[in-house]
Formats: C-alpha cells, structure tokens, sequence
C-alpha cells in the first residue's frame, strides 16, 4: 500500500483508500491508526481493521443495517489495549 488517496468526502477526514485497503483511525479511549475494510449489504455491516501499532485485529459482523461496526471495533480495541496492559 505505497500510495493511497484521501477519501475524507465519506465523513472521515482520517480515512485513505489505496489497494483495496483503507487506513484510518479508530477513534478509541485512545486513537488507534488501523488499515483494513468496511462493508454492507442487505441489513449487514462487516469491518476488518489491523492495528499496526499493537498487531492486534478485529473483525465485526452485525445483523442491524444502522448499527455501526466501527464503534464495536474501538470498544474491542479497548478492551485489548486495558488487558495487554495490565
């Protein structure tokens, strides 16, 4: 993922599309970069995110159309960081 592009018009100005992946930042108890991909389709909502810094990943899948994954992710992420912590 050399090159990638800004994609801020989809309401995130963190986000960059390069490859087939997105990078962006989960906005967590602390703000986590993290590259990988959302989706939908028919009262689904998926996210894969790596997050480089800790070599953690999360993958979410919801059966509510207007649930956000991104949100579960950071709350994983959360959770993660606090146990790899302590």
């Amino acid at each position: 993922m050399h090159v990638s592009v800004s994609v801020g018009k989809w309401g995130s100005p963190d986000l960059v599309y390069g490859l087939g992946l997105m990078c962006s930042v989960l906005h967590a108890a602390q703000p986590t970069p993290v590259c990988g991909h959302t989706g939908a389709l028919v009262g689904y909502r998926t996210a894969l995110w790596y997050a480089p810094g800790s070599r953690l990943t999360v993958a979410v899948a919801l059966n509510q159309l207007l649930a956000n994954p991104d949100v579960v992710a950071s709350k994983v992420l959360d959770v993660l960081h606090a146990h790899s912590l302590g």
